[in-house]
């Protein structure tokens, strides 16, 4: 069993994103924010189709959640 901890570690992670999230292409960070948050680019594949988009991380505390 994993510790709450290393599990908001890796969720936390937006490299890993890639590996948990159905249909996700890439995701790169732009810039890292004041809040531990960061704002990224990302890319995925629907129904045949690739779409990019951008998004924040507007929320963040450790070992308790992640607000997109």
């Amino acid at each position: 069993m994993q510790s709450i901890e290393s599990v908001f570690n890796y969720i936390g992670e937006p490299g890993n994103m890639v590996e948990i999230w159905p249909s996700l292409i890439s995701l790169t960070i732009e810039k890292k924010l004041d809040n531990g948050g960061y704002r990224f680019r990302w890319a995925y594949k629907m129904s045949g189709n690739n779409s990019d988009r951008s998004g924040e991380c507007i929320d963040l505390v450790p070992n308790l959640w992640v607000n997109f």
